[in-house]
């Protein structure tokens, strides 16, 4: 009888090294210019001067019980539009076949992105005049909107792909606008307009940016509609 000849061992994997780390951020440039971040950044940085420029202004909206808002208001939707616009990726089919290095990529467009309009909306936004009549004031409100909005179009990103990721933004925004503030159950669709320290408004903003994030990195542009497709 013929001894079986025995398998060759599995190749084993190279833990991740901090120098391995530092360098793959040579990658992101390649990252970004696949993807087209370069408009993208334009963009931002466009809405973010006009949020300079506008945001302390005042509109009244509302249906049934009229609200002034800040202009700022609006600015993270836009913001959050952008920068799901951004997840697309011309090749869906080789960046699921890849290894981890894209995965990671993911990882770092959504937090640099995030911490760097995070950061300029801060700047940009006018401090709280204090008007009691005036809601969601501030540069806290509108980077806690900035977050979560972000979070709620990288998900969307994933089911419906990159071009039709802005639908959940304006969706809230315009729940928080037009639905009212008043009732029990108002909280759960108008705390974009929440003041300052709002813990129910912060932990939906968190809530959502986790989710967000924790979608797109595994799944990426359209992602999980394949996956789901495929089950």
């Amino acid at each position: 009888m013929t001894p079986m000849t025995p398998l060759p061992p599995l190749p084993q994997t190279t833990p991740m090294t901090p120098m391995k780390h530092l360098a793959e951020w040579r990658f992101l440039p390649l990252f970004a210019r696949a993807r087209s971040l370069g408009r993208t950044a334009v963009a931002a940085g466009l809405l973010l001067i006009a949020l300079a420029v506008a945001g302390g202004r005042t509109v009244r909206t509302g249906i049934d019980a009229p609200i002034t808002l800040p202009l700022a208001v609006l600015v993270p939707v836009a913001l959050a539009a952008v920068i799901g616009a951004g997840t697309h990726e011309p090749m869906p089919h080789l960046d699921r076949l890849s290894n981890g290095r894209v995965l990671r990529m993911r990882a770092r467009y959504a937090v640099l992105t995030l911490l760097v309009t995070g950061a300029g909306t801060w700047l940009m936004t006018p401090a709280a005049t204090g008007a009691p009549d005036v809601l969601a004031q501030g540069p806290e409100v509108a980077v806690r909107n900035l977050a979560a909005l972000t979070g709620a179009t990288l998900a969307c990103a994933t089911v419906l792909g990159a071009e039709l990721s802005w639908p959940p933004a304006v969706l809230l925004l315009g729940a928080a606008l037009f639905l009212g503030r008043t009732g029990t159950a108002a909280p759960l669709w108008s705390w974009l307009t929440a003041p300052q320290g709002s813990t129910p408004a912060l932990a939906t903003a968190c809530a959502l940016t986790g989710l967000g994030i924790g979608l797109y990195v595994p799944y990426g542009d359209g992602g999980l509609r394949h996956r789901l497709r495929r089950s």
